[in-house]
């Protein structure tokens, strides 16, 4: 315990807490004090007392001021361990897990011919010995420097260092790592200055802007509080989490009318081959769901877990049922913008499924897919999430804003207002356009960033800026695009596609007054500096094609061709 009224140094009229009675001899006595433990004595501000204080006593009161920082006590959470499972791409490690899984398997379930479709007691036992042998067999993902320049070595000193915490050593190996890390830094800081100036004289200006940018602090963008409906600041979990439910409901709901649903019609049986197809073209190195098992861990079981796995599939589509742990999902919340979001729409909500049901929804899809594509034209460009409208006239723009407004309504898909900009391109002061979706205005702007890059009303952009930033002369631009418009036209010539058509046909009818444009395959003509009808025939060899593209202006083409 500390007397925290003698700590602070203060006139002897502050540090009295008693005068005895009478006017001949008046004694001042320090005989009040405030006890703090020792803990807390550093929280101390100040402590003095206040004579003259109307407190109905003949005793001066004793203030003290304190800051007292408190630390919320966090309770561990047990986490959940990550395994490497780059290790299973190697055809040993993958048979050795393999061979270890069905063992465990084999052990755990035994299918009853009085009770075949256990689905619960077949998918508990594989996600059992999936996790049993993940424990024996793969290793653990080691933590990673949370610096870029802290190399292995000083990470073993500073495992070494946990070891000898309350040693004599502590403080010798302490100092060791501290000039390790100096000199790491040091070093790390150089070589990364080298590669800014070797990239500044390359003018290669993207990759020069994000080395430059990832120096730069990044700053937290997700906050501890969140708005609710009217706009209010939630701080509360409880609060946040119901928030959070009010928002996903609302995202996903569908305000159209359902279709009748049709009676339960048995399907085909799911078949391996589906499922292996299915198994291996799921992207490697996805995170896993609840389950925690990831899609590398499937893949590494081969013809064992295409067997189980097809068997559990057909159980969970005859029966209709999954299991409950299947059905359950994580929603990871990721800021849009790098700002700190403290609005739900400002937030990306990405679903962590577990990948067993993830196999078999793709199986369930490819089926469809199939059935769909047969009756969607070619024509049809299906969905467009970026979407640029050019109109002449404010009346024609907010036409087309209305039309597809309409129809995209029609399947569920709406306009984000917020993220929809009016810009008017004009030689004189461009005027103010109106233009609204469902009685909102949309925000006129005279510039905007798309891709990086930043458009504007006003700015003129010459040819030297433009080629300055690409890194190249004008003559190698050219070069540069020619070739690409030669490999496209190989492209649509060598498949039967309506684009082939729309580049090939003739329309019929006159052609009005004027000089007669010139066609894309004329100017295929003139860029490959051959006639037509034998860059119609040459473009059909891939090869040959290719290695026309190539020789492009140094005279030799045609001899290629030939």
């Amino acid at each position: 315990m500390s007397i925290v009224n003698t700590l602070f140094k203060h006139p002897a009229r502050r540090l009295y807490t008693w005068k005895s009675p009478g006017d001949v001899i008046v004694r001042r006595n320090q005989i009040d004090y405030i006890l703090l433990s020792s803990r807390f004595k550093n929280c101390a501000i100040n402590c003095k007392t206040y004579p003259g204080a109307d407190i109905g006593s003949d005793h001066n009161p004793v203030i003290m001021q304190m800051l007292v920082k408190l630390k919320i006590p966090h309770t561990k959470q047990p986490r959940t361990p990550k395994y490497c499972t780059k290790i299973l791409r190697q055809p040993e490690n993958a048979e050795r897990y393999a061979v270890s899984v069905q063992n465990r398997y084999e052990c755990l379930y035994v299918e009853d011919e009085e009770m075949p479709k256990d689905i619960n007691q077949q998918w508990n036992s594989l996600k059992e010995a999936i996790l049993k042998t993940n424990e024996e067999v793969l290793p653990k993902v080691k933590k990673e420097a949370k610096q870029e320049w802290i190399t292995m070595e000083v990470l073993d000193m500073m495992n070494k260092r946990k070891r000898l915490k309350g040693t004599d050593s502590y403080k010798t190996i302490d100092n060791n790592i501290k000039k390790a890390c100096k000199t790491a830094k040091e070093e790390w800081l150089n070589s990364r200055c080298e590669e800014i100036e070797c990239l500044s004289k390359s003018n290669n200006l993207t990759a020069l802007y994000q080395k430059i940018k990832s120096f730069a602090p990044k700053q937290a963008r997700t906050g501890s509080c969140i708005k609710d409906k009217d706009g209010g600041v939630l701080f509360e979990t409880e609060r946040i989490v119901s928030r959070w439910m009010e928002y996903v409901v609302e995202l996903f709901s569908d305000e159209r009318c359902s279709n009748p649903i049709c009676e339960y019609l048995q399907g085909p049986d799911i078949m391996k081959d589906e499922v292996e197809k299915c198994l291996k073209d799921m992207k490697s190195g996805k995170a896993a769901g609840l389950d925690n098992i990831s899609s590398d861990m499937l893949k590494a079981l081969g013809n064992f877990g295409i067997e189980t796995l097809t068997a559990l599939c057909n159980k969970m589509y005859h029966s209709t049922y999954i299991p409950e742990d299947l059905k359950t999902s994580v929603f990871i919340l990721l800021p849009k913008k790098p700002i700190r979001a403290i609005d739900c729409s400002e937030y990306k909500t990405i679903s962590l499924m577990c990948h067993v049901l993830k196999l078999l929804l793709t199986v369930i899809h490819r089926r469809i897919a199939k059935k769909i594509d047969r009756e969607v034209s070619e024509q049809q460009a299906r969905y467009a999430d970026d979407t640029v409208l050019l109109a002449e006239s404010q009346n024609d723009l907010q036409n087309l804003v209305t039309i597809i407004e309409e129809h995209s309504g029609k399947y569920g898909l709406l306009m984000n207002v917020k993220k929809t900009k009016v810009m008017v391109i004009s030689k004189k002061e461009p005027p103010k356009a109106e233009i609204k979706v469902k009685g909102k205005s949309i925000e006129q702007i005279d510039q905007f960033v798309y891709l990086g890059q930043l458009i504007t009303t006003y700015d003129k952009v010459t040819n030297k800026e433009v080629l300055d930033k690409v890194g190249m002369q004008k003559p190698e631009l050219l070069q540069l695009i020619q070739r690409r418009k030669l490999a496209f036209y190989g492209h649509i010539r060598r498949h039967c596609s309506i684009q082939k058509r729309v580049v090939e046909g003739k329309v019929e009818g006159k052609r009005g007054r004027g000089r007669k444009r010139q066609s894309w395959l004329t100017n295929i003509q003139e860029t490959s500096q051959i006639r037509l009808s034998v860059a119609c025939e040459a473009a059909l060899d891939r090869e040959r094609w290719r290695r026309m593209t190539a020789h492009l202006g140094d005279g030799t083409a045609q001899r290629l061709i030939d």
